[in-house]
């Protein structure tokens, strides 16, 4: 097998150099840090906004909005654009191309026609979508003022949002990523959006509550528009017919190509083949993941989706601010990075890069520690933090009970899973693909069981329990009734339920980069590397835990938890011994991790 690398020493043309290329380690740390500094701040300033908004609209309003019009709006597009998205995502490392230029691909009519694809493809899932949607929704629902008109107005900037597709897609194909863009488009876009809703919440009554929220998805899609229109097309003069065509206005109109094949006429085989792997894949991977929100908003009055809501709002601040940016640079760095493998067919590579290896699993121990952190930490936080970010209105509802889970078991596990499938994505061929499908419509299946399990305790454990108020069993297992319904209740149960079903796609992923690892390594190197954290580290933090929830115990007992200046010592005494966590953690990581990013800057400096 040659030497990837030797394919940027020899060009196939009698042309100039190339320029120095950004390394891929730099364009990744980068394009990650570039995302995480937008997701903080427009969060943090949308999130402001939003406890005025929580503030404002009824949870009614709220749930309607935030769960139903929302999931509409991330169905369509989910399915559009994240298959074209993980394909465009390979297309830099093919091998028999990488040394092309940046504008090279952009001007190549295939790809330029898979950018396309986006628009034709949300039109197609709207049109199959919205007549299913309308018909399972209760009257109670659409009875609500305007809500078909706030309805298409959500779907309208939907599609408006997906043209704007091209252009991200366009970003990602440059050399360097083109980050800075995107930073700026979204963060104005989030920005605008949450100040429309308020500020249109504040001016309109009650009934035109919903429309409110649909303004502020209309301004985002156009702020979106605007901002990458501005940025392609101010030098075009796009009304000429024909137009002189430039690498920023290639993805206006697909260009056709004379061949005897229609599909050959307009993209590459091997692209469709992979496209077409990745669609259905994502079908099942988005239903499953938004599974929760499908059963809240078929199972639930609209008040408890408004708490459900505002539960999982606040957890994706953390999900968005840290975990999608962590996980869309990591799936560009190892997409560049490492070779495309089907498991079935693979073999030992003669180049070897431990780099990505160890990066891999270095991102792996931390999103382990994060899981035990959370089930230390939140649980007996929860109480005091939380009254103080939920209004009255939404205290009433499940949302505490519901964030609490969030925040223990749901977001570290989806830290953890969003690592595993980056790698997954940016590594597998379509046999992997297609193997991933089975595994999830698996996950769907455990998915299922955890609820019907939860919602038999729930039922029969409760009816057990109505005239005696705690089961007869061992003091450490009694249960007790109040406890079992409050925390088995449906929103509940479904971040439970989600929970088991990624971690059957974590078990299948993690096999995926075990085994690619003794390919690409060898199995002697592999079982160098530290793939779970230290004993003694997980040790510390369960003793820890225990002296957290002793203290918190004795703080409630003793009536400490009733005043603020208590709540005060308590969150005090858990933030230092958190930090003692942390720099244990840290003292133990630190080698490890000095390592693999040593590595990958000698890696960047062979192939430079």
């Amino acid at each position: 097998m040659a030497d990837p690398d030797s394919l940027h020493d020899e060009p196939r043309h009698a042309s100039p150099p190339p320029p120095p290329r950004t390394t891929h380690l730099a364009s990744s740390l980068t394009s990650a840090k570039s995302l995480i500094a937008l997701q903080l701040v427009s969060r943090l300033i949308t999130f402001s906004l939003n406890q005025a908004l929580i503030r404002i609209a009824s949870p009614k309003v709220f749930g309607t909005a935030a769960v139903q019009f929302d999931l509409v709006r991330d169905t369509i597009l989910f399915l559009a654009r994240e298959g074209v998205r993980s394909v465009v995502v390979r297309i830099p490392g093919e091998s028999k191309v990488e040394e092309r230029r940046d504008r090279e691909w952009i001007e190549d009519d295939r790809v330029h026609n898979l950018i396309n694809l986006p628009l034709g493809l949300g039109l197609a899932v709207a049109a199959g979508l919205l007549p299913l949607y309308l018909q399972s929704l209760p009257i109670t629902t659409t009875s609500q003022p305007c809500f078909h008109a706030a309805l298409g107005i959500y779907v309208s900037a939907t599609l408006i949002e997906l043209a704007t597709e091209p252009f991200y897609l366009i970003a990602q194909l440059s050399s360097p990523v083109n980050t800075g863009l995107r930073v700026q488009a979204e963060g104005t876009a989030i920005v605008i959006r949450a100040v429309v809703t308020v500020a249109s919440l504040a001016a309109a009554n009650e009934r035109y509550a919903l429309l409110a929220f649909a303004a502020g998805q209309m301004a985002y899609s156009l702020a979106l528009q605007c901002r990458y229109a501005y940025a392609y097309w101010q030098h075009a003069a796009l009304w000429r017919i024909p137009f002189r065509r430039t690498h920023h206005q290639a993805m206006l109109l697909p260009r056709p190509k004379a061949s005897s094949s229609l599909l050959a006429h307009h993209l590459y085989s091997h692209h469709v083949r992979l496209l077409g792997a990745l669609l259905g894949q994502s079908t099942i991977k988005h239903f499953l993941t938004e599974a929760d929100r499908i059963v809240v908003a078929w199972a639930s009055p609209l008040e408890d989706q408004g708490g459900y809501a505002v539960a999982s709002n606040y957890a994706s601040l953390v999900a968005r601010i840290v975990f999608q940016p962590v996980e869309e640079s990591a799936r560009l760095y190892f997409a560049r990075e490492v070779e495309t493998m089907d498991p079935a067919h693979a073999e030992p590579s003669h180049v070897v890069r431990a780099s990505p290896f160890l990066l891999l699993f270095s991102m792996f121990r931390i999103s382990v520690y994060l899981v035990l952190l959370c089930v230390s930490f939140v649980p007996p936080m929860a109480p005091i933090v939380f009254p103080y970010l939920l209004p009255r209105a939404y205290r009433l509802t499940s949302a505490q009970q519901t964030l609490t889970a969030y925040l223990t078991l749901y977001l570290p596990i989806l830290g953890m899973n969003g690592i595993l499938e980056a790698f997954f994505a940016a590594t597998s061929g379509v046999w992997g693909l297609g193997k991933q499908s089975g595994v999830m419509v698996v996950s769907s299946g455990a998915f299922a069981g955890t609820l019907m399990f939860l919602a038999r305790v729930r039922h029969g454990w409760v009816s057990a329990l109505a005239g005696s108020r705690v089961i007869a069993l061992p003091p450490l297992l009694a249960v007790d009734a109040i406890w079992l319904r409050t925390w088995t209740n449906p929103e509940v149960s479904l971040v439970y339920a989600n929970a088991i079903s990624m971690l059957v796609r974590i078990v299948f992923a993690f096999r995926h980069a075990l085994h690619l690892t003794d390919v690409r390594l060898g199995l002697a190197r592999r079982k160098e590397i530290r793939m779970i954290p230290a004993v003694w580290n997980v040790v510390v933090l369960g003793i820890l835990a225990s002296l957290v929830r002793a203290l918190t115990g004795y703080a409630s007992g003793t009536g400490r938890l009733d005043s603020f200046p208590g709540q005060a010592v308590v969150l005090g005494a858990t933030a230092l011994i958190a930090l003692v966590c942390l720099g244990a953690i840290y003292l133990d990581e630190k080698p490890r991790w000095r390592a693999a990013i040593q590595g990958i800057l000698g890696d960047e400096r062979k192939r430079q």
